[in-house]
């Protein structure tokens, strides 16, 4: 009975990992217990290789289930073959005790069922054999069959050192072959432990808590679900800084339900929690009640005006609702927890583009908010180098940001558009405040400025409906 609202695969400014997110639709009592690859756990995340094509199963389960625990795999087929080594810590050269390890076969097999008459795939596999590492750091996979495998070694203490995923390369057993001592290195990582409490004091079982870099640009480091008791440990952190986030119960995030550490909605109110390597960080962390909000809107605008498209977004959480607008022009929001919204609306009329646009913080209780729908603005330009010259704009975009203070809003990322071999550009169908930026320059180049006339316009400016603005876009050679 549930259904994936959608899924967004967001990229950052500052780097290229992507982060796969459920957001939304399972009933009230499931939750996302676990996502997988076919072999490994991969709910604390996945950094994607470029081009690469991954498949991962997200597994739900009713909520007092708790955490899936999941079969072990086909083990590996009998040969003569032996594959022995150590796991040791990189750092100090010391064998890792209680690693476990194990060898994944590369090939993957599939089971088939037949159904109305056809044969259906019902399951695919790779067959793995697990261990664990002695005092000595000793591992050992005997009488196994040869071809190509890839070792997966884990320690709560350190960072997984190779998983089923293009990072390492695979180990090709030839038959009859002994390979005596394999080293594995493993860096040290460190561990945010502690209880998760109500507000009544009691424990929390089943809740997903998040360790996220201080830095959004960073993401996440780690998740893990707290027990019976409460207790929780996200394990295999790099030393750092980060915020912990719990999420909702009942089932995926919501993301505007988040609560920060020590008990907040915040993001800018959670306390940071620091974290060193080879240490275990203790924490208690308490859920708060939440108040609830609704958001109505009302458009107008001319006569005759179509909404072609209306949003709600949470900017600090990416969180994003799409708005159905009844033929009266209200549409409305509920369930919304405290926090900083931006809503806006697109629409036409006749052969003019339109748009409305607000940005609410709210608290609980109801809110009418009234949009008019008004003329979008035009931007034209030109890139030109501070000192002469011709400027690098070969595959340069221009982006231009909805933004509020220093807090960007459309989670979907800016508007923007390719730069003619000229350095010239024209951008419309804009509103709000916009800041400009340039993606795909050379990394030796930056933007020094950005110019309307003599205002100098680099941290900003406030679009007129209906207006056309030249602006001009100076670049320099670091």
């Amino acid at each position: 009975g549930y259904s994936l609202d959608y899924l967004r695969v967001i990229r950052p400014e500052a780097n290229q990992v992507k982060h796969v997110r459920l957001v939304a639709g399972l009933p009230e009592g499931w939750q996302v217990a676990a996502i997988r690859s076919r072999v490994a756990d991969l709910t604390p995340g996945i950094e994607l290789q470029p081009g690469s094509t991954t498949e991962i199963a997200i597994v739900v389960a009713p909520q007092s289930q708790g955490p899936i625990r999941f079969p072990e795999p086909v083990p590996l087929e009998r040969g003569a073959a032996t594959l022995r080594g150590h796991v040791l810590d990189v750092a100090t050269g010391k064998p890792v005790e209680d690693a476990e390890v194990r060898l994944i076969s590369s090939t993957q097999e599939r089971e088939t069922r037949e159904i109305a008459g056809r044969a259906v795939v019902t399951r695919a596999y790779m067959r793995a054999n697990k261990t664990r590492t002695n005092a000595d750091g000793a591992f050992a996979f005997d009488d196994i069959k040869d071809g190509a495998h890839r070792l997966s070694v884990s320690h709560p203490w350190y960072f997984a050192g190779c998983n089923t995923h293009p990072l390492c390369e695979e180990i090709v057993l030839e038959p009859n072959q002994k390979i005596a001592d394999l080293r594995v290195a493993l860096q040290r990582g460190g561990i945010i432990r502690g209880r998760l409490r109500d507000k009544d004091g009691q424990p929390i079982a089943g809740a997903r808590l998040v360790a996220e870099h201080e830095d959004l640009a960073g993401g996440n480091a780690g998740l893990t679900t707290s027990e019976a008791d409460g207790r929780f440990e996200v394990r295999s952190l790099p030393a750092g800084r980060f915020l912990v986030r719990v999420e909702p119960r009942m089932g995926v995030p919501e993301w505007h339900r988040a609560v920060y550490y020590p008990g907040v909605a915040d993001r800018d109110d959670a306390e940071v929690v620091a974290v060193e390597t080879g240490t275990a960080t203790e924490i208690e962390l308490r859920e708060r009640e939440v108040p609830i909000a609704t958001i109505r809107t009302t458009l107008s605008g001319p006569e005759g005006f179509r909404v072609d498209t209306m949003w709600l977004a949470q900017p600090d959480t990416k969180m994003l609702v799409a708005m159905k607008v009844a033929q009266d022009g209200t549409a409305s929001v509920t369930d919304l927890g405290e926090a900083r919204y931006a809503i806006a609306a697109r629409a036409t009329a006749a052969a003019t583009s339109l748009a409305a646009y607000q940005v609410i913080g709210v608290v609980g209780g109801d809110y009418d908010v009234p949009m008019l729908l008004e003329p979008t603005a035009t931007i034209t330009g030109r890139i030109i180098v501070d000192r002469g010259g011709v400027p690098p704009v070969n595959s340069v975009e221009v982006e231009a940001h909805w933004i509020d203070g220093s807090l960007r809003l459309d989670p979907m990322g800016p508007d923007r558009v390719t730069v003619g071999p000229d350095g010239a550009f024209t951008m419309r169908d804009l509103f709000g405040r916009r800041l400009f930026a340039l993606s795909g320059l050379p990394e030796d180049w930056r933007v020094s400025a950005v110019r309307a006339g003599r205002s100098d316009i680099t941290s900003g400016v406030d679009l007129v409906p209906g207006s056309v603005t030249e602006i001009t876009i100076v670049v320099a050679q670091r």
